[in-house]
C-alpha cells in the first residue's frame, strides 16, 4: 500500500473461504483486524491504486467464480463494492499500468479454460464509490495479441 502497509484480504483458512482483512504494519511489525470484505473469495488479484485505496477482483465463493469487484479504503477502514468485471476469473493477476489503468489479466473461467481477455480500467475513482450500485469506470475489453 502508499504507506508501506500490506493489506491480506480474503483467502482460504482451515478448509474455509475467508472474508477477513488484515493490515501488517512493517514499523512496528504488528497485524490489525479491518472492517472484513464484502464477500468472501479466494484466488482473487489485489492491486493497490496511487490514492493509497486497495482495489479486488474476482475469486472463488466455495459455489461459483466471482466478476465482483470491491475497493478498500484504509482512511475509512471500509470496503465498498465497485463496478464488476465483464467475465468471472480466478487465478488472475491484476496491476497497474504506466497510464494509471488497471489491468486484470489471465486466470481462469468457471469452465477451466484460460481466460483469454483481459480488461483495463481508469484509476479516477472520484469517490463514486460510496454508491455500492456505482461503478468505479467503465471497464473495457482490450485486446490481447
Amino acid at each position: 500500500m502508499k504507506d508501506g502497509k500490506v493489506l491480506v484480504a480474503g483467502g482460504w483458512n482451515d478448509d474455509k473461504i475467508s472474508n477477513a482483512s488484515y493490515l501488517f504494519d512493517p514499523v512496528d511489525g504488528k497485524w490489525r483486524s479491518v472492517e472484513r470484505t464484502l464477500r468472501k473469495r479466494r484466488g482473487h488479484s489485489a492491486v493497490a491504486r496511487a490514492d493509497g485505496r486497495v482495489r479486488i477482483t474476482g475469486g472463488w465463493d466455495g459455489s461459483g467464480f466471482l466478476e465482483t469487484a470491491e475497493i478498500y479504503d484504509p482512511a475509512k477502514n471500509h470496503w465498498n463494492k465497485i463496478g464488476p468485471m465483464s467475465a468471472a476469473r480466478f487465478n488472475h493477476i491484476s496491476l497497474v499500468l504506466k497510464d494509471g489503468r488497471i489491468l486484470v489479466s489471465g486466470g481462469v473461467t468457471e469452465d477451466g479454460v484460460i481466460a483469454d481477455c483481459a480488461e483495463a480500467e481508469t484509476e479516477s475513482g472520484s469517490g463514486a464509490e460510496e454508491d455500492a450500485t456505482d461503478a468505479e469506470s467503465p471497464v473495457e475489453d482490450v485486446a490481447v495479441a
